[in-house]
């Protein structure tokens, strides 16, 4: 059995909504039986799933069930790191969906781009412009943000002036891009035919703009494989302590792209601690036993007290061909020139 806690602000939204018919139909094919919590968590549960938003409602959540040694696995939007919680994580991959909208633009020759109807006050909105910046190429001539204080009418006149100045706008929202067509529809319909509009979201309303707005696909039914992925995961392997996986949002005429031939031409690693020749030696011995069995170490135990090969294929129970045929293999691993070396260096560490 596993339990569900929704942030209560949140549930009412139709994000909060997706997200647990995501994850609710995933456990129902996995046959996992769930129960959504109010305030109180049995012993019985094997782990928590929440779906939240607030950070510091999530943070105060997450700890109270870390007191009760419960996990939790947090399904959300923006992934950020909560401290002093221990929880997995299903969330957006913000930053390759932006590139996915800068890729877009590219194919299509756009490079004079506003971005339109950003929430200053939004950590979402804030991380995908910041993605935004950070993938821009200079085959972008132009990236101008236009933010939303409150008023998209106030945003769309700010961007009405300098409209000329772009062939293509990301819209952070698609109530942002149903607002932008709805306003040049109005006031320049012959400037509409020629911007390009992407935006950040698939909502219901933007289906009713298709001729003008291509909008992300938010890919809902991933977060619940991604959540009961991991549940079953660390289920399956009880060391593993927590896990992320990231949803990437993808354009409806998104095609994958297969990988490409890489020459890499790496820097030269300048981490001293590797060039010590003591930690060196170390480390091979230690390679030298854990890659050994039981047989092998016993090999090794006789070559420290320097017995004969007939000696030690005696004690192995082995033919003399049988150890040398594992002395050749423990040199290899060694990488030392000869036998002699190889015992001299094994001596100087299991004396």
């Amino acid at each position: 059995m596993v339990g569900i806690l929704l942030d209560t602000n949140y549930a009412s939204s139709l994000w909060c909504k997706n997200l647990y018919m995501s994850l609710t139909a995933r456990l129902r094919d996995k046959r996992i039986p769930f129960v959504e919590l109010t305030d109180t968590c049995g012993g019985d549960l094997d782990t928590v799933f929440i779906i939240a938003s607030d950070r510091e409602w999530t943070r105060s959540a997450i700890q109270q069930l870390n007191a009760g040694n419960i996990r939790p696995i947090l399904i959300c939007n923006q992934s950020e790191h909560l401290p002093g919680c221990i929880y997995s994580c299903v969330c957006s991959d913000i930053s390759n969906s932006m590139k996915n909208l800068l890729d877009t633009l590219k194919i299509k020759k756009k490079s004079r781009i506003a971005l339109f109807g950003m929430n200053t006050d939004s950590i979402a909105d804030t991380s995908r412009v910041d993605s935004l910046f950070v993938w821009k190429e200079s085959a972008f001539e132009t990236l101008e943000v236009f933010t939303n204080n409150g008023s998209l009418a106030d945003c769309f006149d700010r961007f009405y002036a300098r409209c000329d100045r772009f062939d293509a706008a990301i819209c952070l929202n698609d109530f942002a891009a149903v607002s932008l067509v709805r306003h040049l529809r109005e006031k320049a319909p012959e400037k509409l035919e020629k911007l390009y509009i992407l935006s950040c979201a698939a909502n219901e309303i933007s289906g009713h703009y298709r001729d003008h707005i291509l909008s992300l696909n938010m890919n809902f039914e991933q977060y619940g494989k991604g959540a009961v992925y991991i549940y079953e995961a660390l289920k399956k392997h009880r060391y593993l302590s927590e896990m992320t996986v990231r949803v990437v949002w993808s354009l409806e005429t998104e095609k994958e792209t297969p990988p490409s031939s890489v020459r890499l031409s790496l820097p030269e690693g300048k981490d001293r601690f590797y060039q010590d020749p003591e930690l060196n030696e170390m480390m091979i011995v230690d390679k030298l036993l854990t890659l050994s069995d039981d047989t092998d170490k016993k090999i090794i135990e006789g070559l420290l007290q320097n017995d004969t090969y007939e000696q030690i294929a005696d004690r192995c129970f082995l033919t003399v061909g049988s150890v040398k045929y594992h002395i050749k293999k423990l040199l290899q691993l060694s990488g030392a020139a000869d036998k002699d070396q190889m015992v001299t260096l094994l001596k100087t560490y299991l004396s």
